[in-house]
């Protein structure tokens, strides 16, 4: 049986909106769910908002991989996330990727992220959540020189999200 990754979706958005920061406040101000032709769209968007702490969900690819031992067939669905976690700081740019008095940090927001997110199965059953990679980047806007844009950190998740067991006809000659 495999899970939808539509309900995948939105059971992580609901996760990602109740965590908590250390500090026991809302771990990020917006979270929102992306598209993979709204890319453009999303970091426009992320240029803008005010909000300092953001997690963008972008649906990525979804593999199935397949085992045949004789006359069963084994197919398991694994879709993959981006999430694109940014973190501001318009005065010292390093305090957003680090950390300072006013910022988590973008590495830091990532490991909460990550610790929270591996092995969860989200309410869903034969889902679980695994924690693929990781990689910082940098978000400007191209049409402001000196824009100071927004720190990101890219983190790619591998959903397993149940598998399908199905019986093979023989051939009859």
């Amino acid at each position: 049986m495999f899970v939808s990754t539509l309900e995948i979706i939105t059971r992580l958005r609901a996760f990602l909106e109740s965590l908590k920061a250390p500090s026991g406040e809302p771990l990020f101000e917006l979270v929102r769910c992306y598209d993979s032709t709204q890319i453009e769209h999303a970091f426009a968007d992320l240029l803008v908002e005010n909000q300092r702490r953001v997690c963008l969900v972008l649906p990525g690819r979804c593999a199935y991989e397949h085992a045949r031992e004789g006359l069963k067939l084994r197919v398991a669905k694994a879709p993959q996330f981006q999430l694109l976690i940014c973190d501001t700081d318009r005065e010292n740019g390093s305090a957003a990727l680090l950390g300072g008095p006013e910022n988590i940090g973008v590495v830091a927001l990532a490991d909460l992220v990550a610790d929270a997110l591996a092995g969860k199965n989200l309410g869903l059953p034969f889902v679980a959540l695994a924690p693929v990679e990781g990689d910082d980047l940098q978000v400007y806007d191209t049409s402001k020189p000196g824009d100071p844009g927004r720190k990101g950190w890219l983190l790619t998740l591998e959903t397993f999200a149940g598998a399908a067991h199905i019986s093979v006809p023989p051939v009859r000659g």
